[in-house]
């Protein structure tokens, strides 16, 4: 196997150079050709990743959070290279829905591998042995199935998990890097609850696969690719991966108190049922707003309405746990990774 490994070394909490190194050096000496390289600013996994497409890599690993996933996916969409995942972010919401191991912010053993990282970068080695969910990571990506996945597009940028239009982006872009690294999911929650007070909805008019609806209170509007949101809100349930359709929550209203009774609702699986929100499933849809409103994929503020999402069925080659179990593909795989090697 010919691969690229893509690391964000500013994603997640801790650094896990050092042991990344090791993992993908035991990968080598299995047989495997594989390089790491490292991100340097925004964007660039997207370019590193197109670059792998064109030295012919067979795969690219995302390491990082899902911003990084979402920008190697960018460089990925519409070639046969595999898209892999290793879990190194704040919330790895991709991780979560594949069964890849992760660890969530609030576990105690975070706490230990950032320590552990930690006496790494000042010259400690681990011993072999030592227990880590990175290499629990790999140990699943060698026993993977390849599958096809949809993405979503707008106006020409593509996303893996989600578009978030406005208040959903006005959180998203408020949570500065150095927060959202250092607390993790309690960096939105502090951004969510100090803008609801201040934020106004907008009167959107909204053109669904060609039939045309105006909303006058527009909260936010969520575009779902996957099920999850923010790693713990199963905001899309009827969602799959290879359907061809995305599945639009539009929520209505605004104030604190809506935006608690709205967050409750998806909490408990019944955001679909209340009169104020509108669950879709399109193929494309356009937005416009007045005033504009801000907009973001996979968690990053990419630009403002008006807005031209599509999806663009089975283009990326992604790679799911063997024994994961998930429900998000209706559609047989391709096969087995085993049998790629």
């Amino acid at each position: 196997m010919n691969a690229l490994f893509i690391y964000n070394p500013t994603a997640g909490q801790f650094s896990i150079e050092r042991e990344l190194a090791r993992c993908i050096d035991n990968l080598v000496q299995s047989g495997w050709s594989a390089d790491l390289l490292l991100t340097n600013g925004p964007r660039n996994a997207t370019e590193l990743a197109s670059k792998g497409v064109a030295q012919g890599r067979q795969m690219v690993v995302a390491v990082g959070g899902d911003g990084t996933v979402s920008e190697v996916a960018n460089g990925l969409v519409g070639s046969e290279v595999i898209l892999g995942v290793i879990p190194a972010g704040t919330t790895n919401v991709w991780a979560l829905q594949m069964n890849i191991p992760s660890l969530p912010p609030w576990h105690p053993r975070r706490m230990v591998d950032a320590v552990l990282a930690d006496l790494e970068e000042r010259g400690w080695h681990r011993p072999p042995g030592t227990p880590s969910w990175l290499s629990d990571a790999f140990k699943v990506l060698l026993n993977s199935e390849v599958r096809l996945a949809d993405v979503g597009n707008v106006n020409q940028r593509n996303f893996l998990l989600m578009c978030g239009i406005g208040f959903d982006a006005v959180v998203t872009g408020n949570v500065e890097r150095e927060l959202k690294r250092r607390y993790g999911m309690l960096a939105y929650v502090a951004s969510g609850l100090s803008k609801a007070v201040e934020f106004q909805s907008a009167r959107m008019r909204v053109v669904v696969d060609g039939q045309e609806f105006e909303q006058e209170d527009a909260l936010m509007i969520v575009a779902a690719n996957a099920r999850l949101y923010g790693g713990i809100l199963n905001i899309a349930p009827r969602a799959y991966l290879d359907d061809g359709l995305l599945d639009v929550c539009m929520f209505m209203g605004e104030g604190l108190p809506t935006i608690v009774r709205h967050f409750g609702a998806v909490l408990a699986g019944r955001h679909y049922e209340e009169a104020d929100v509108e669950y879709l499933q399109v193929e494309s849809m356009k937005v416009f707003s007045d005033p504009e409103q801000p907009v973001h994929l996979d968690d990053e503020v990419c630009g403002e309405t008006p807005v031209d999402l599509r999806v663009i069925p089975r283009s990326l080659r992604v790679l799911v746990p063997e024994k994961s179990r998930t429900n998000l593909f209706q559609q047989p795989r391709i096969g087995l990774l085993a049998d790629m090697l």
